[in-house]
């Protein structure tokens, strides 16, 4: 398998943001559910990642202010996991 490059980590890192934006206030439970714990879970765990977001970071792709923000969405997602909020 080859090693994704730094343009393509960046891709998937936007792609992995916009499954939790705030077009989700208006969507239904279903499509909540899907876009946070099918979608951007698993991909939040792989593309926030303080290994990529430091790539990303030093490529110049993104800053170190959106990498901090990056950080704290994916802990405070993180947190929910095994809460009655989980899948609820």
């Amino acid at each position: 398998m080859n090693e994704l490059t730094t343009a393509e980590k960046y891709a998937y890192f936007v792609d992995t943001l916009n499954h939790c934006g705030r077009f989700l206030l208006d969507a239904s439970d279903e499509e909540i559910g899907y876009h946070l714990f099918e979608e951007f879970d698993g991909d939040a765990r792989a593309f926030l990642c303080e290994m990529n977001l430091e790539e990303l970071t030093a490529a110049g792709y993104i800053n170190r202010e959106v990498g901090r923000s990056a950080r704290m969405l994916l802990e405070r997602f993180s947190r929910l996991e095994n809460t009655p909020l989980w899948c609820a």
